[in-house]
């Protein structure tokens, strides 16, 4: 029944990428993402941890098979809302034109504000070598500084995808391609040198998709999933070798290739002999567990908290709180698993909102 749940979602993902080859789907749309997403978190996560004898550890088959079944439901709410709920035909061109030289500069501005923002902070943290010297930038003064400076990174996407646009349509010369480039390079050493998937992985998609929206393209499916293959392994290189990609003089010894990839999945002897997990799939699949027997959602309140009290800087309000809920929180959990989720992980999205809603978020993924 295990391997009939995973075959389902695994059904999922490949007819997904049918419906682009027959071009039902843009090969740029959501569905793209959300297959990739899937397809790593909900197929390969427990088909490796099947495989290495450890989900057993934490999972019972009803278990493994429940959430297997509930993210196929919640995918397949995605999917069908995606297909049906679409209009249909291509839009119109915009009216007027675009001053492109106005969108690069204004493009460039706001790329190079972000990139300002994100030095001072590394100079609040020393020396920029002295902020690069730690593995995934443990040396920055991420407690002493508000998110409004050290997020301000996030501006050079826009500003990119600005610039981006404007060369392509536009009449570019040489220096402002030097410009583009310039940016990207810039955010790609950030990228490797603080071994943030983070930042490397909207980089890429960036300029991926800006390239292909503008000139108006679709990319071919087989280009979508080479390509999109490539930015995982890539993503999964960064964790896998984050004790090596930093310009500190106590470097480790890199890990074999093989081992690097399998880094986010995998579950070593530590984590078994301490109780805690890391890996999304499980999250999710304790998080699904704990709900059901509480009986306890936290209905959006955390949603709420982001848009309202999270927006003041920590500088205007020592004392705001990190955050309201109402649902179950990682006590909960190990009470009812008898194991821990490991610092840092990530539930993943139908983890997160079946936390929020249970069932119930079977309407979130349609709408």
């Amino acid at each position: 029944m295990i391997l009939l749940s995973l075959g389902l979602m695994a059904s999922l993902i490949v007819f997904t990428f049918f419906l682009v080859w027959r071009r039902k789907i843009n090969s740029l749309g959501l569905p793209v993402l959300a297959a990739g997403s899937f397809a790593y978190l909900y197929v390969f996560q427990p088909a490796y941890l099947l495989a290495t004898d450890v989900l057993h550890v934490y999972l019972s088959d009803w278990q493994i098979i429940k959430t297997l079944l509930i993210c196929a439901v919640m995918y397949s709410a995605f999917l069908w809302a995606w297909m049906t709920g679409g209009r249909k035909g291509r839009p119109g061109d915009q009216k007027g034109r675009w001053n492109y030289q106005k969108l690069y500069r204004r493009g460039l501005l706001l790329a190079c504000f972000g990139i300002v923002l994100f030095v001072l902070f590394m100079r609040q943290s020393g020396v920029v070598l002295y902020f690069y010297s730690a593995p995934h930038g443990a040396l920055g003064a991420w407690k002493q500084q508000t998110a409004w400076v050290y997020y301000g990174k996030l501006l050079v996407f826009p500003g990119l995808a600005m610039m981006l646009a404007a060369v392509l349509r536009g009449r570019a010369s040489k220096f402002k391609w030097i410009g583009v480039a310039s940016v990207a390079v810039a955010v790609l050493l950030n990228a490797v040198l603080m071994a943030s998937r983070g930042t490397l992985f909207p980089l890429v998609v960036v300029m991926g998709v800006t390239s292909y929206l503008v000139v108006r393209k679709m990319p071919p499916t087989r280009t979508v999933i080479i390509g999109g293959v490539a930015l995982c392994m890539a993503v999964l290189a960064l964790v896998g070798y984050r004790s090596v990609l930093h310009l500190g003089k106590n470097v480790a010894e890199p890990k074999p290739f093989q081992k690097a990839m399998l880094a986010e999945t995998s579950i070593n002897d530590a984590h078994l002999q301490s109780d805690t997990a890391k890996t999304e799939f499980i999250y999710t699949a304790g998080i699904i567990k704990t709900v059901d027997q509480t009986q306890r959602y936290n209905l959006g309140v955390d949603w709420l908290y982001t848009v309202t009290i999270h927006v003041i800087p920590r500088l205007l309000w020592p004392g705001k709180p990190y955050g309201w809920s109402i649902g179950i929180a990682p006590e909960d959990m190990a009470q009812v698993l008898g194991w821990h989720i490991n610092s840092g992980a990530a539930p993943g999205l139908v983890g997160d909102l079946f936390g929020e809603f249970g069932l119930g978020s079977f309407f979130l993924w349609f709408l």
